[in-house]
């Protein structure tokens, strides 16, 4: 008898205990739900919510992590997320050139500062504050990283086109590595004409180039031609693509711009590039124009005083020495 009541009394338990455990599961899962949507709504966009945040939660329940970690493990994730689509999903990031981008996506790489109302507002006015300076060097940086072996990608200002090379993949598609560089491109051409540039990857230059490459058939480069209101673009089968300027005001503007940024340079072009090339065959791929920048011998300053028939005492009363500085935007003569 007291057998079977001991008995009875542990199924009641055990029945009591299942009863818990469901109501839990249920209720537990309707809280995660509803904080996936909170977290959501405190991003902007859609699908702003990605996997991170259940590998945390999936990680904990298993013991897989320390749960006095768990709440700046969450915490971490959703400020990344709302960070991400904050910058990305306005037009924060439509303001930023590649380099700025680079460093947004390395630092949300570490940890996150905390997403809150006074970090949002610093970072927005920031951005803006340093709008001018981040367009002046997103113009030079798109420039500055051609390819200097064409003669199009001139050494003193940009002409009527460019050359990009690796714009289409050996499969023939888009190359994710020139998007920052083509929407760079296309952005400093609205800003230069007053518009709002695109924020999406999928309109502008980059997705009409997207969208002419995608309905062709080939799984190869292919030759072909896009056109938006800036550019008129002649794709290669080697995966190059030339890029001709279809409004000679904005080059005039971006010129002024760059020539400014460099002050008293003059540009190499590409002939030079390719002598500096033959006696070190890595000089012509170096990323960076600081590294392309040379002194002028004194004796050809001076000559170049003396044919300027510049007054000598002006010259010494300067107190300097006349130097100029030979940047390479770009490298030596080849065909696309």
């Amino acid at each position: 008898m007291t057998q079977q009541l001991a008995i009875k009394a542990s199924v009641d338990e055990l029945c009591a205990n299942r009863a818990k455990a469901i109501q839990g599961f249920l209720s537990g899962v309707e809280q995660i739900r509803q904080a996936r949507a909170d977290m959501q709504g405190a991003c902007v966009g859609t699908n702003a919510v990605g996997s991170k945040i259940d590998q945390v939660i999936e990680r904990s329940l298993k013991g897989w992590s320390d749960n006095k970690c768990l709440p700046e493990q969450v915490r971490i994730e959703v400020d990344r997320a709302m960070w991400r689509s904050f910058v990305i999903g306005t037009p924060l990031w439509g303001m930023m050139d590649a380099t700025a981008r680079a460093q947004f996506e390395k630092d949300m790489e570490g940890v996150p500062p905390e997403a809150s109302p006074d970090n949002l507002r610093v970072t927005m006015e920031g951005l803006f504050a340093e709008s001018d300076m981040i367009f002046r060097r997103g113009l030079v940086e798109v420039f500055r990283g051609l390819c200097r072996e064409y003669r199009s990608n001139n050494g003193f200002r940009l002409a009527k086109r460019i050359v990009m090379t690796g714009v289409q993949t050996s499969y023939g598609l888009l190359n994710s590595y020139r998007d920052d560089s083509i929407r760079d491109l296309d952005r400093i051409f609205y800003v230069l004409d007053g518009r709002e540039p695109p924020t999406s990857y999928n309109e502008g230059l980059r997705g009409a180039l997207a969208a002419a490459i995608q309905t062709s058939s080939s799984f190869s480069p292919g030759a072909g031609t896009v056109e938006t209101d800036y550019f008129r673009v002649k794709f290669f089968k080697n995966g190059n693509a030339q890029f001709y300027f279809l409004r000679p005001d904005l080059v005039e503007k971006a010129n002024r711009i760059i020539a400014e940024f460099y002050g008293e340079t003059i540009g190499a072009g590409p002939d030079a590039a390719g002598a500096r090339r033959k006696a070190d065959p890595t000089a012509g791929r170096k990323d960076t124009w600081s590294e392309d920048f040379y002194p002028t011998p004194v004796d050809t300053a001076e000559r170049m005083v003396d044919l300027a028939d510049i007054d000598d005492g002006m010259f010494k009363a300067a107190g300097t020495m006349i130097s100029t500085r030979i940047v390479v935007l770009d490298k030596p003569t080849s065909s696309a």
